[in-house]
């Protein structure tokens, strides 16, 4: 008998069940508890993906289409217009272009496109000089926050000719440092076009030279990942195909606001220093750099909006765990599959019945066609009868005057 006590104790305990009833649910139920226990962890992996949890007082939805737009003054000059969106989707994949339009006696437009993905929130420090220098630079100097994201690249592919880690920068700077809840954009492919409009209207445009082209038609470069950009220094290309631009990040601050804010420092200059990748990307030759600058006087530093410019979400929301449950449970259920599968069957049907009487309607067109065209075969051929019978019925007649003088 100790024995199998002992046994019985050393038996591992039943499960943990987050849903429980006393006394134990019906057969015919019991595979709801199932269904809302797969609905939460689904919930859970969806929340930590798409929400920020860091902040304190609220939930913040990350994707949704950011966008920041300025223009100045009316009679001032030059007019700038600058006009910034970043769309982050639900897939993690991301857009984001820029354009700057500046009208004086000729019209430059400055854009860029670049595509990638956004990770998922992160905590990371900033400094607070940093932030401030970058702050009062103005919107000229936006572009100059981007060291932290380009470094932190560089480090993970241990490629010392980049600028450094944002943690060693902000270890050599000053001590005063803050943490922030991050938002970190991995581009993948980078794009840029300008053009100038002189007073006679003739039109100068510069782009990518590349022979990648994006959905949008276009021409971009791709951005290596830390190990392809390892990989290409310790090679020479392959002959014929597109440079890579060295791996680089973009780095924005979730405020609670929803607003996405630039929290790093990264020049253009550093982003895209000049050689003959970036060159190809500001769609210039090297002869030409003496003529017009390095690929980043072209592009400038504005490309990027700074902390003065955030970027304010459009298709913010707050973020209901009970709703997505809700919406969760209902599109997984058998009920809701056999709606779906009613779904289908009812526009197959409409579709079939739609180009049945498409078809139906061509025939009848078809045959209006036909009986009209047989109409006027036939008043034609009529027509040519009575003709040919007036016609033999005075050649007749001309045959027996003939024969009558030919008597006499």
């Amino acid at each position: 008998m100790p024995e199998v006590e002992t046994a019985q104790a050393a038996a591992p305990a039943p499960p943990k069940k987050l849903f429980r009833s006393d006394p134990d649910l019906p057969p015919a139920v019991t595979g709801v508890a199932d269904v809302l226990q797969d609905g939460v962890e689904a919930l859970l992996k969806v929340v930590d993906t798409k929400v920020n949890w860091i902040l304190p007082n609220k939930w913040v939805w990350i994707p949704g289409d950011y966008e920041w737009h300025h223009e100045t003054e009316e009679g001032k000059t030059p007019q700038v217009q600058i006009n910034y969106k970043l769309s982050l989707k639900d897939d993690n994949s991301c857009e984001y272009t820029w354009q700057r339009i500046e009208q004086t006696k000729k019209k430059t437009e400055h854009s860029i496109s670049m595509a990638g993905y956004w990770k998922q929130p992160e905590k990371r420090n900033v400094s607070i000089k940093e932030e401030s220098d970058s702050s009062s630079s103005g919107a000229d100097d936006s572009g100059s926050s981007e060291s932290v994201e380009g470094e932190a690249d560089a480090g993970e592919a241990g490629d010392t000719s980049r600028p450094a880690t944002a943690a060693s920068t902000l270890s050599e700077g000053p001590s005063e440092m803050k943490v922030i809840d991050a938002l970190v954009i991995v581009p993948q492919s980078v794009g840029f076009r300008r053009s100038t409009t002189g007073s006679t209207g003739k039109t100068v445009t510069i782009s990518t030279k590349s022979k990648t082209v994006d959905k949008n038609g276009v021409a971009c470069l791709s951005v290596a990942s830390p190990e392809e950009w390892a990989d290409k220094q310790t090679r020479d290309p392959i002959a014929g195909a597109d440079p890579l631009l060295a791996p680089f990040e973009l780095v924005f601050e979730i405020k609670e606001s929803g607003e996405l804010v630039r929290s790093d420092t990264q020049k253009a200059q550093d982003t895209f220093p000049p050689d003959p990748t970036s060159i190809a990307l500001a769609g210039i030759t090297p002869k030409a750099v003496a003529r017009l600058g390095d690929p980043h006087t072209i592009i400038t530093d504005a490309w990027v909006p700074d902390s003065t410019m955030p970027l304010p979400n459009k298709v913010s929301m707050p973020f209901s765990p009970l709703q997505w449950l809700a919406s969760y449970l209902k599109t997984h259920s058998p009920s809701y599959e056999r709606h779906v599968a009613r779904q289908q069957e009812c526009l197959a049907w409409l579709t079939d019945t739609a180009q049945s009487a498409k078809q139906a309607e061509i025939d009848a067109e078809l045959a209006v066609i036909a009986a009209a065209l047989a109409a006027k075969q036939k008043e034609a051929k009529d027509w040519l009868a009575v003709k040919a019978k007036y016609a033999l019925e005075v050649m007749r007649k001309e045959e027996e005057e003939d024969e009558d003088y030919d008597d006499e």
